[in-house]
């Protein structure tokens, strides 16, 4: 009896160490001078959100939060720290974080040129752990700048973006990201970034079909995007537009279609091109591919060619003599191309060229043509680890996430339209494997170079180390949705 009693012990205890759990988040209480407040939406997200706002350099502006009875170990080797920011900013701040009383301060997190849902963490140096768990921590901004929004617990918000300490649980970081990919969690901004975000899941859902949460996760969002019984929103820029094209998979008959159709119209220029007064590499993702799509859902033939004009221009407009893509070109008294080789715009110029030409029926020759020696020039780029320098040829630039995981995707569409061959398929391998590690223990993604702001320009990019921003998430999801075999 003993001896069964020994093996029933030995049993439970290899079930308790077996049993999966995802992480969980430690949430503070609040409290500080900040102010609070309810908001309807953030960055085109229809939803209720709560944020607490602290002004910046002023030491009486302060976000306090502590918390009660937590176990040391379950924090794992180095504790992380993290808040989600509320606002879009153009700025060079940082959050200060003092532990409570004592005012000592233990790092600083970067917020230039952050943008609403980006996840800000800090990782607690060790001989700071102890007081951070009996005191808890201040939060100051500094740095010239707006007032700072940090988002709080409020029903139906996840989580993940409230302040909070990270617990990690024993699921694999590849199973936490399809979690989060399936929740709000992968929440960005309306336009470009979160239009990554519902082709990702669209994406997902059509690798893995029987996993409806990912078809469940895609209408939520585009609901939020698109509710109903509400004003049309108003579009400022070419980059706000591919969200429209997964509406348009879902709801041919959207009175936003017609809305982003009479948008595109207003910003053609004398050629009939679709632009913002420059010629940039984004619009291969943000027009030609929601055009096509939605061609193709109206059976408008005169769309799909506008497609193919729209993606004939930038090929024409932003790859030089020596087949090296610019992210803009400006065609003005002074001709000029900027951004050489920028990792997130050369994904956009080449996925949106295979998701477009990937819905057509008949894809011009010229265009699988320029798919082709897109595919074989961007290659040479990728480094052992499987990643693209944010500069592609800069190695002096750090490894980027998103332009890595978009490129890929490509890639991975054009194996399977037999535009390219097997050979291209260690790339893509390579490119997942690099992300794969890239991934926190909750499933979110690193790496992903900032949003692109003019206050911060080129000399930003170039010495950013990136962040984690959903729309990178996104993009891996699409390589994900793209791979064969499954990963």
């Amino acid at each position: 009896m003993r001896l069964i009693a020994i093996i029933f012990c030995m049993f439970l205890a290899f079930y308790a160490h077996s049993k999966q759990t995802f992480s969980t988040y430690l949430i503070p209480i609040l409290s500080g001078t900040g102010v609070e407040k309810e908001l309807r939406s953030v960055a085109g997200i229809n939803h209720t959100f709560k944020v607490v706002e602290i002004e910046t350099d002023k030491p009486e502006s302060v976000i306090r939060l502590k918390w009660n009875s937590i176990n040391r170990k379950s924090l794992g080797e180095n504790p992380i720290f993290r808040v989600c920011l509320a606002t879009d900013l153009r700025s060079f701040q940082k959050v200060q974080v003092n532990v409570g009383a004592s005012k000592t301060t233990i790092g600083e997190i970067d917020l230039t040129m952050g943008a609403p849902f980006q996840l800000l963490e800090l990782e607690i140096p060790k001989k700071h752990v102890s007081n951070v768990l009996k005191q808890g921590v201040d939060l100051r901004i500094v740095g010239e700048g707006p007032a700072v929004s940090f988002f709080i617990p409020c029903n139906d918000v996840p989580e993940s973006f409230y302040p909070h300490l990270l617990q990690p649980g024993n699921v694999s970081p590849l199973e936490e990201f399809y979690a989060k990919m399936a929740s709000l969690a992968s929440l960005s901004s309306y336009g470009w970034q979160e239009g990554c975000v519902i082709d990702g899941l669209a994406d997902l859902y059509k690798k893995f079909p029987e996993k409806k949460i990912f078809k469940a996760a895609l209408d939520t969002h585009l609901d939020l995007l698109f509710p109903e019984n509400t004003t049309l929103k108003h579009e400022n820029s070419i980059e706000e537009t591919s969200c429209i094209a997964q509406l348009a998979f879902r709801d041919s008959k959207s009175k936003y279609i017609d809305s982003v159709l009479h948008f595109w119209k207003s910003k053609e220029d004398v050629q009939g091109m679709i632009n913002d007064e420059r010629i940039a590499a984004e619009g291969n993702y943000t027009v030609a591919w929601p055009l096509a799509v939605i061609a193709k859902q109206l059976h408008r033939p005169d769309l799909a060619e506008k497609a193919i004009r729209e993606l004939r221009m930038r090929r024409d407009s932003l790859v030089d003599n020596d087949g090296v893509l610019w992210l803009r070109h400006k065609s003005d008294d002074k001709p000029q191309k900027t951004y050489k080789l920028w990792s997130r715009g050369t994904a956009w110029y080449f996925l949106g060229l295979a998701r477009t030409l990937d819905v057509m029926a008949n894809p011009p020759a010229d265009l699988i043509a320029e798919y082709r020696r897109s595919a074989a020039f961007l290659v040479k780029y990728q480094r052992e680890n499987g990643m693209f320098h944010i500069f592609m040829e800069e190695d002096s630039t750090a490894f980027e996430s998103s332009g890595t995981a978009g490129v890929a995707a490509a890639l991975a569409i054009g194996i399977r339209n037999k535009w390219i061959g097997q050979e291209y398929s260690p790339y893509i391998t390579k490119a997942f494997a690099g992300l794969e590690k890239r991934l926190t223990p909750d499933g979110f993604l690193r790496g992903t170079a900032q949003t692109n702001k003019a206050e911060g320009g080129e000399p930003f990019q170039r010495k950013t180390h990136g962040a984690i921003l959903q729309f990178g998430m996104g993009m891996f999801a699409q390589l994900i949705g793209s791979m064969t075999p499954n990963p």
